[in-house]
């Protein structure tokens, strides 16, 4: 990926002595923190100005996703994946100094519409509640805003005088989170969206004594109140949730969400390490206690999310994959095209002797698993469905409702989900689900311990699998770290292969073929029970033609 995948020119270009690349080559690998951008535990992939370095953003995403050693909370943003005109972030203008305020640089690597949506997500995500953004000169020593602005220690930074100091220092603006009182304020002491001159620019405010938080020499930012609160935030949790949930040093071989019955709780000791949240204290790196790994099941099971390739053993378990969905669902690349996510598959699998390739092109395991397939009649189904902000489960898309039902039409779980992110409207006037629906919702990791619970040992189950299943399972690796593997069937398969001469095999028609009536469409226990009687009607036609185990029934 360094060097670049280049492409078999064909006549014309050959003729014209043109070459193309399906991946460029780097022109070098030394700014690598203008893609890689850490905001507390998230991590954001910058979008570059110049896309000769979109190969040094799919680089940077696998270290972020997939390195034990940049274990995150998850990815805010992907520039990798941005297509937007003019929607560019580079992280030389992204200076996180508190844990509540983020400066930034408007210069010309960094858009204001890219700024604005970085707003949004720290505000949301990340315990933000001030940024501060600079607007840069037009000159090429001002590219970045650490090229004038470095911070060098906590209350500490080095600045270029002109820039920050005196009667020609820089336009500076305000943006303030919202309040829940309902004060919808973009910036700091006015609701309007109007540009310098009713922004607040500190540079109109008068200047402050620096104090014991000041973070440069002639410089003072917005500075509030020192808080205490009563536990510091440890890393890939919530204060509050923490202390809630009370995790202990001998969560070994519990839940990964730490909840227990109320009689045994107790306080985990290794929270706080005997430190108050002060103004200048510095949070250890600490971890949640994660599910244990499971052994190989016949059925769903959570392990640990280690290599690409071990990855890609798991995504191939369930059978044959072609190289856009190995691509799509174990790098996370969306966006790539045949050739490219070929070469790419190529290149992480053929050196392996564990995979080989079918006479169709497809990817598959060189040495099937050990387990016989098991009977039909012994598989326990897990039917699910999910609601979400949108189709995208590797661009921020999340999960707002789930529900998994068995075979036999029993709702083994069900739950609302606060996505953390805003409902579009259309999607809430599809679902019926609104803001105010979720806002009292348990997140996903508050919920995934009971999901793993309800999928267990069971064969993965949706209508159109691979939507559902990228949800799931990429909600769960980004609550507990672990990667969901085993068996999936997606109905709207069967229904191909068992239901050819019908003219559609969405849900609904596939239900009113079956004489089945779907309560609630759109929500998640409605369209799950119904998939579920479909799957029984399925199976049952299946068998007729002489399928008598699951791998019968995939293939």
């Amino acid at each position: 990926m360094v060097e670049g995948a280049l492409e078999d020119g064909g006549p014309i270009a050959r003729a014209l002595n043109e070459v193309a690349y399906a991946l460029p080559p780097l022109p070098n690998l030394f700014f690598t923190r203008d893609v890689g951008i850490v905001i507390r535990e998230h991590a954001i992939i910058g979008s570059m100005r110049h896309g000769v370095r979109w190969t040094e953003e799919l680089l940077v995403k696998a270290l972020f996703r997939y390195d034990q050693k940049f274990e995150n909370a998850g990815i805010l943003y992907d520039g990798s994946e941005e297509k937007r005109l003019n929607y560019t972030l580079e992280g030389g203008d992204v200076h996180p100094i508190r844990p509540d305020l983020l400066v930034l640089g408007f210069s010309e690597r960094s858009s204001p519409a890219a700024l604005d949506l970085l707003c949004d997500l720290v505000f949301t995500h990340c315990n933000v509640t001030d940024v501060i953004i600079v607007v840069l000169p037009a000159e090429r020593t001002a590219i970045h805003l650490d090229m004038i602005f470095t911070q060098i220690d906590r209350e500490l930074c080095i600045v270029y005088p002109p820039h920050f100091v005196g009667p020609e220092r820089l336009a500076v603006l305000h943006r303030r989170k919202r309040s829940k009182g309902g004060g919808a304020q973009r910036f700091c002491g006015h609701a309007s969206r109007r540009p310098t001159t009713r922004a607040d620019l500190l540079r109109r405010q008068p200047a402050h004594r620096p104090g014991a938080r000041a973070m440069g020499v002639g410089v003072q930012l917005v500075r509030g109140a020192a808080r205490r609160d009563p536990e510091l935030r440890p890393q890939r949790c919530h204060a509050g949730r923490a202390v809630r949930r009370r995790l202990s040093r001998d969560r070994r071989g519990q839940s990964a969400d730490g909840r227990r019955d109320a009689e045994r709780r107790r306080a985990r000791g290794d929270l706080d390490r005997r430190q108050r949240a002060g103004a200048r204290r510095w949070r250890p790196a600490l971890h949640d206690a994660s599910a244990p790994t499971r052994r190989s099941l016949t059925g769903l099971a959570a392990v640990p999310a280690s290599s690409l390739t071990s990855r890609a053993v798991s995504f191939l378990q369930s059978g044959p994959a072609g190289s856009l969905a190995i691509v799509r669902d174990v790098l996370g690349i969306a966006q790539a095209n045949r050739h490219t996510a070929d070469r790419i598959a190529a290149t992480l699998l053929a050196p392996d002797k564990r995979f080989s390739r079918t006479a169709d092109g497809r990817w598959a395991l060189a040495t099937p698993p050990p387990a016989a397939s098991p009977l039909l009649e012994a598989c326990r189904w897990a039917v699910v469905d999910v609601e979400t902000t949108g189709v995208r489960a590797f661009r921020g898309d999340r999960i707002m409702e789930i529900a998994v039902v068995m075979l036999d039409g029993t709702v083994a779980f069900h739950s609302l989900v606060n996505p953390g992110i805003p409902i579009p409207q259309f999607i809430a006037g599809l679902t019926g689900i609104d803001a105010p629906m979720v806002r009292n919702a348990p997140p996903f990791e508050a919920i995934v311990a009971d999901v793993l619970t309800a999928l267990e040992g069971c064969v993965f189950v949706a209508h159109n699998a691979r939507f559902d299943w990228a949800f799931v399972s990429t909600e769960i690796e980004r609550a507990t770290g672990l990667l969901l593997q085993g068996p999936r069937v997606c109905t709207v398969r069967l229904a191909r292969k068992l239901l050819p001469d019908l003219p559609r095999r969405n849900l609904d028609t596939v239900s009113y073929h079956f004489g089945i009536e779907i309560e609630g469409r759109h929500r998640a226990t409605g369209d799950a029970v119904a998939a579920a009687k479909c799957l029984a009607r399925l199976l049952r036609l299946a068998q007729g033609n002489g399928a008598t185990t699951l791998t019968d029934l995939v293939n």
